[in-house]
């Protein structure tokens, strides 16, 4: 069986049914363990663990902070491991809307659609952040320049062997 030219890190909603999944070690995340913030991290050892294949993190904007960037970046810049991480930033923890929702469906929160707590506003520049530590980075808020920002992440990690950050603005409704 053919090794996958591409591993997925995913700690987001990312459904695998959106991408094409042919081969297994493609695609690694759905944990239920209740640690956010491993994907960064995990794809940062992923790289580590597969250096000839392009490894892509997804993460939530909330995954992303509690992953604890800073590090994960600095680490990826000082060994150059070409991690390519996409933030999907809707400016919001989900995972307290969802867990609030599940423990409590006819509770306050549900029956306001009032979260507190769950907004991430405003959000930091994670480009920024990723910028600081040596990566490529861009925030993409028009969805027709995330494949042609995508393209680029690739062509960073690929090619010129750095890291690359996509902080990807999704507009969506947070609450309800």
């Amino acid at each position: 069986m053919k090794e996958p030219d591409t591993v997925i890190i995913n700690e987001y909603d990312l459904k695998p049914n959106y991408l094409e999944f042919t081969e297994p070690g493609t695609l690694h995340g759905n944990l239920r363990l209740g640690c956010l913030g491993w994907g960064l991290g995990g794809g940062v050892g992923a790289k580590l663990a597969a250096p000839g294949k392009t490894v892509i993190a997804t993460l939530g904007d909330g995954a992303y902070i509690g992953g604890v960037p800073t590090a994960c970046h600095f680490t990826a810049n000082a060994f150059r491991i070409p991690l390519v991480a996409v933030i999907f930033n809707n400016q919001a923890w989900n995972a307290v809307k969802s867990a609030t929702d599940s423990m409590y469906p006819t509770g306050v929160a549900a029956r306001t659609k009032n979260f507190p707590g769950m907004e991430l506003r405003p959000p930091p520049d994670y480009a920024a952040i990723a910028r600081a530590c040596g990566a490529h980075a861009e925030t993409v808020e028009d969805p027709d320049q995330v494949i042609p920002a995508l393209r680029r992440a690739l062509e960073e990690a690929n090619r010129n062997k750095r890291q690359a950050l996509l902080d990807v603005i999704c507009k969506f409704p947070l609450a309800g």
